[in-house]
């Protein structure tokens, strides 16, 4: 999700004319994101309170029990081994069924939703097949990478392996690497990493 806000402010100082939409399940995280929108004064920057997945619908929502949290996640699977792990209901979003993102221009993805990810692009699918948006992605298992693999069969993508020290590695196939993210290129875009090795 979102959390409070960082990549959203990024974005909106980088790119002034951009509509940025950011979704943040979790009530106490979301107030922080509203508030890093409006003491830093963008007008850009559209939140959400809601986890985006693959049904409108309300669902367990796993959790922590402290101030802070970067891990929360609609998966059951994530912080099950956590002493403290509590669950709420969350309200969740396909943005395939919303007619705001039907009517925009879906030019780029950051998605990091601990282990929902392939649940949370496949709600989506319909906007990657029609814009071909380019997608920044974590994938923390090769289970989880198997499923977005599959989802992106025929969508026509290069993967890179990306981390923030070394030049993003092209891939055939996606698994849990060591730094976890992967950035999305549709083949049609002329966009490459040849500038950063001279």
């Amino acid at each position: 999700g979102a959390n409070t806000g960082v990549y959203s402010l990024i974005a909106g100082t980088l790119n002034k004319n951009a509509k940025i939409y950011s979704f943040e399940p979790v009530k106490r995280t979301y107030s922080l994101l509203e508030n890093n929108i409006a003491i830093n004064s963008f007008n850009n920057i559209f939140p959400f309170a809601k986890a985006v997945s693959n049904v409108n619908s309300i669902l367990d929502f796993y959790d922590v029990d402290s101030q802070s949290q970067s891990s929360a996640s609609l998966n059951p699977k994530m912080l099950e081994k956590c002493t403290n792990r509590i669950s709420y209901k969350v309200e969740t979003i396909a943005l395939d069924t919303s007619m705001e993102f039907q009517k925009l221009k879906v030019d780029l993805i950051k998605l990091d939703v601990e282990m929902h990810e392939p649940e949370a692009l496949e709600g989506m699918i319909q906007i990657l097949s029609r814009d071909k948006p380019y997608i920044l992605v974590e994938i923390l298992t090769n289970d989880i990478a198997n499923k977005i693999q599959t989802l992106f069969s025929s969508l026509d993508y290069s993967y890179y392996n990306i981390d923030e020290v070394n030049v993003p590695q092209k891939v055939e196939n996606l698994t849990a690497s060591d730094h976890f993210n992967y950035l999305f290129v549709p083949r049609s875009s002329k966009f490459n990493f040849d500038f950063l090795r001279e």
